[in-house]
């Protein structure tokens, strides 16, 4: 997952001394799957902080994200004060959002369970585990999905912290996964996909069992609050325009500093969206009237409360 061209970095006298990773993944969006990049590893240098190098290294990555033909940048702060520093540049903070059941007939009874925690058990299931993961998050508004590359990748760094996947099956249909890693005395559940919250039980019972805990051990959902900006307006705003083909509307994207492209009024009608151009007259003489957006609050318009779920992301 990590490859040399993914990087961005800043080098300073012959050494790096800010750096971040732009991770290629891929979002349901407008009813088809769309290319973005998951921002990862961004560092600077403690005796080279509070020198504007972050911004120049933040522009950078979106102007390579927009040529490497991005619709959007996401990323998961690592803590709550972070939240405002990536505001700066142009991130929209998303609601939380959780996972829907989704309800399947099947047989409890013949319900089993698989345990695995070395990749040469789990290898020769990956890509089982992957068109299930892959169904179940198609399902899912604005969900990122991933390849069987990225599964691998997951698993080898969970078996690294002496973690487990657990799977669940009914007649060999998986029917549930569930990443799960103890962490002192509690049990840390990273991610868990069912068919049912009855199915998702099994699950955890199988996980105590593994790690040899009691009933009534902590087990703690790990919960990720994301945030998303736009890199390409345009792009973004025909994929909008063609989901919302009985609307018309017009707005001035303002405030993209990296990314100049993006600004201009933006015009949509029977499913087709046009640009007019930066310096166009937005107002009523002009065919519409509009309201000026700022690129960070684009995506409040187009995501209508929902928010992108982002799994299993090596954060």
């Amino acid at each position: 997952k990590y490859t040399p061209e993914r990087n961005s970095c800043l080098v300073r006298d012959g050494r790096v001394v800010a750096a971040l990773q732009r991770l290629p993944y891929r979002m349901m969006f407008g009813g088809g799957v769309v290319p973005v990049a998951y921002v990862s590893g961004v560092c600077t240098q403690p005796e080279c902080r509070g020198k504007g190098l972050m911004t120049e290294l933040m522009g950078q990555a979106h102007r390579k994200m927009y040529a490497d033909g991005c619709l959007f940048s996401l990323l998961i702060p690592a803590d709550e004060g972070l939240f405002a520093f990536y505001h700066r540049f142009g991130y929209y903070t998303c609601p939380e959002v959780a996972l829907s059941e989704w309800e399947v007939s099947y047989d409890t009874d013949k319900v089993v369970c698989e345990v695995y925690t070395t990749m040469h058990e789990v290898e020769p299931v990956l890509g089982d585990l992957q068109s299930y993961l892959d169904a179940f998050l198609r399902r899912v508004p604005y969900a990122v999905l991933h390849d069987e590359a990225d599964l691998y990748t997951v698993c080898a760094d969970l078996f690294l912290g002496n973690g487990c996947v657990v799977v669940a099956r009914e007649d060999e249909r998986c029917v549930g996964l569930i990443w799960a890693v103890p962490r002192e005395d509690k049990l840390w559940v990273l991610e868990c996909f069912s068919v049912s919250a009855v199915v998702e039980n099994i699950l955890y019972k199988q996980v105590r069992e593994a790690f040899g805990f009691a009933g009534n051990v902590a087990m703690i959902r790990q919960k990720n609050r994301v945030q998303l900006r736009v890199i390409h307006a345009y792009e973004v705003l025909q994929l909008y325009a063609r989901q919302h083909a009985d609307t018309a509307g017009r707005v001035r994207v303002v405030g993209d500093e990296d990314i100049t492209e993006n600004n201009g009024v933006y015009v949509w009608e029977k499913g087709l969206c046009r640009k007019e151009g930066r310096n166009e007259c937005c107002c009523s003489e002009s065919g519409g009237t509009c309201r000026s957006v700022h690129i960070r609050e684009l995506p409040d318009m187009f995501l209508e409360g929902g928010a992108p779920y982002l799994s299993l992301m090596m954060n």
